[in-house]
């Protein structure tokens, strides 16, 4: 676990993932002054700027001009010329808990350059200022505050912009929601999403693992009605969107450096707030450009408002736009809901932007971060609440530390040096963190290259949650892998200690080991046989199993199973299958095992998921004979009559199981298929030998 106390230093990196949208700070003030010459010390408490002078909702009238400020390229604060078009009270916008005592004024960018990009994702926040009747109207100099940019329309032929009025704004709380209130959560909708996504990009080999982790929380739902199942996972209407009579929020533009990434993610930001975009511009990068100063960037009016989710050697930030900077250091934006309300608070930093993108649908800013200033403390309808750590000491996040190694092949590097490593804090948020931390792994593959057509990826994880003694490791083999097998193979279990009905457990630490190979480490089961279809108790029975290797080439494995003295007399099914059959016949046979009751036992079930291998052959036989269990703790060879009165219908304390054997085989290739047989256990057939 890591406090952070705001480095004076946010480096980015040359990695594929990175949100390029950060609205940055000062050169010009919102009042048209000039900027302090030289950035304050780090050792003083910098003053900061009255209040703005604000104008109330209910003195808005419709004909007023003015104008907005935001950041359209590097760090200097630009004014954009407006006029109010309409105000409307109780007004619901169709998302969150607006609606009655809920206002919006709208208004149209009358600039060219407005009139041109329309509303752009990550001017989110940016202050709008009217003139009062008979003030000079000098763009970008006097002016009342009445609120900040916040609701747009896509494919629009005019820029009009719905406005968060900055009554509500200054309402929001200062603090963070009480921890009561985190309680009861479900990581199912999100493994719902990545099973479709596993479908989707035909990623077999993780949609069994994945459907099961999702079952698992299926029935903790149906458990627990402490559960609240939050649904975002479904896609929402396009970014600054009205569709269907409804109104909702600009999003905060996240840049990928690969269409098929921003596809993938988009599912999963988009319930957050955050859009996904495919850029390859502001997504790798080392640091600021060299032509910003970030120690003379300031939070202020029409700066960034920059949430970094991962920096280090990788700079991932939500950012919209500063609304207003408040004298006691509490500084407003955003301006609309932003769907990371949580247990704990997240880092607030300065910015830049590269440019805005026009775009005939959604228009969007590509930029980074800068410098760490304060925490993000609470998020409502209204916006986010920042708190900069000059003025409130206590102001800080917590942050979690992810080291990837990333080992390539003999003429394959990058640099002279076969492995690369690359180090990475991730912010403690239960719905982003697994998200974030799983993509910032993962993006470590394709930070400097391309990966082989014909590859194989091996992943050695180890997750260590807080609390918890020892790491939770992942063994993972995928053939033809990409970055998407490596997300589908780390976000399941850390957002399921993290979204469950018992405990908020946050990941501590994470340590991947990456090997890729110039081979596709994979086979078929296509036929199989057994030396006899008759055995007797305690004898061996062999099985050989035929697989076809990626490329064409067969091999035979010869595998003994072991038929203990205690087997009774009849006729057996034999199973020999892969991963996802023997992870199908476990949760037949053993449905207590992935049945949880608190979170030591969601714990034991989430490992026991992740266990199961695609790099195994399993051979399987049930058993007649029945077991009870009591939570997770097996109990076998029970006398009749005590099965019989602890596994009645009217009790639910005792959950019946059958017993199986089965024996697990490594293999060097991730094996897919299966095979049955039938076979008789008979004692007689010693006999007569």
């Amino acid at each position: 676990m890591r406090r952070e106390k705001f480095p004076t230093r946010l480096t980015a990196a040359a990695m594929t993932a990175a949100i390029g949208l950060a609205s940055s700070a000062g050169i010009t003030r919102a009042d048209g002054a000039a900027p302090d010459k030289a950035a304050p010390s780090a050792d003083d408490t910098p003053r900061l700027a009255p209040a703005a002078r604000i104008l109330p909702i209910q003195k808005v009238r419709v004909g007023m001009k003015g104008y907005g400020m935001t950041v359209f390229q590097g760090t200097r604060i630009e004014p954009f010329p407006l006029e109010v078009v309409s105000v409307i009270r109780n007004y619901y916008f169709g998302f969150g808990d607006a609606g009655p005592k809920r206002s919006a004024i709208w208004i149209r960018c009358t600039g060219p350059r407005m009139q041109r990009s329309g509303a752009v994702q990550g001017m989110s926040g940016s202050p709008i200022y009217v003139w009062d009747e008979g003030e000079p109207q000098v763009l970008g100099r006097g002016g009342r505050l009445i609120g900040a940019f916040a609701f747009g329309f896509d494919m629009a032929k005019d820029c009009y912009v719905g406005v968060e009025p900055i009554e509500q704004m200054r309402h929001m709380r200062r603090k963070m929601p009480p921890a009561s209130a985190m309680a009861g959560g479900t990581a199912r909708p999100m493994l719902a999403q990545l099973v479709r996504m596993a479908k989707a990009t035909s990623r077999h080999d993780a949609q069994w693992r994945l459907q099961a982790m999702h079952d698992l929380f299926e029935r903790l739902e149906q458990r627990s009605p402490a559960v609240r199942p939050h649904e975002p996972f479904e896609l929402p209407p396009p970014p600054t969107a009205h569709r269907d009579g409804r109104t909702v929020p600009m999003m905060l533009p996240v840049a990928f450096g690969r269409s098929e990434t921003a596809e993938a993610v988009a599912p999963l930001l988009r319930t957050y707030g955050l859009s996904a975009v495919s850029s390859t511009a502001g997504s790798q990068r080392a640091a600021a450009p060299a032509w910003i100063d970030p120690d003379r960037v300031r939070l202020q009016a029409g700066s960034v408002f920059s949430i970094p989710m991962v920096y280090g050697d990788l700079d991932i930030a939500a950012s919209g736009t500063v609304t207003d900077v408040l004298p006691d250091g509490t500084v407003l934006g955003i301006g609309h809901p932003l769907d990371v309300w949580a247990e704990s608070a997240l880092p607030l930093a300065t910015g830049y932007v590269d440019f805005v993108l026009p775009s005939i649908s959604t228009s969007f800013k590509l930029g980074g971060s800068l410098r760490h200033k304060g925490a993000v403390v609470n998020c409502e309808n209204s916006g986010a609440v920042g708190l900069m750590q000059s003025h409130h000491p206590d102001a800080k996040f917590e942050s979690s530390p992810v080291e990837v190694t990333i080992n390539w092949p003999d003429g394959l590097a990058p640099e002279e040096e076969a492995a690369r490593r690359f180090n990475y804090q991730v912010i403690r948020h239960r719905g982003l963190s697994p998200v974030f931390a799983a993509i910032a792994a993962a993006s470590s593959l394709t930070s400097e290259r391309s990966l082989p057509i014909d590859n194989t990826i091996h992943s050695r994880t180890a997750l260590k949650f807080v609390g918890r003694d020892e790491p939770l490791e992942i063994d993972g083999l995928y053939p033809q892998g990409n970055m998407l097998a490596l997300v589908y193979g780390l976000m399941p279990a850390i957002a399921a200690m993290a979204n469950n009905p018992f405990e908020i457990v946050h990941l501590e630490h994470m340590k991947m080991d990456v090997d890729v190979e110039t081979v596709v480490r994979s086979g078929l089961i296509t036929h199989g046989r057994i030396d006899h279809d008759e055995i007797a108790p305690g004898e061996e029975l062999g099985i050989t199993v035929r697989i076809r290797k990626y490329g064409g080439e067969v091999f035979e494995k010869r595998i003994d199973l072991e038929i203990p003295h205690t087997v009774a007399e009849g006729k057996y099914e034999i199973l020999v299958g892969d991963g996802s059959t023997y992870l199908n016949r476990l949760l037949s046979n053993r449905p207590h095992l992935t049945s949880a009751g608190d979170i030591d036992e969601l714990y034991r079930a989430v490992e026991l998921l992740t266990t199961v291998r695609g790099d195994r052959i399993y051979v399987m036989m049930n058993l007649p004979h029945p077991g009870l269990a009591v939570g997770q703790q097996e109990m076998l060879r029970l006398p009749t009559s005590r099965l019989a009165l602890m596994a009645t219908p009217t009790s639910t304390m005792a959950t019946p199981f059958r017993d199986w054997i089965a024996k697990k085989v490594p293999m060097d290739i991730v094996v897919n298929g299966g095979l049955k047989f039938n076979i008789a256990v008979t004692k007689s057939k010693r006999t007569s030998e």
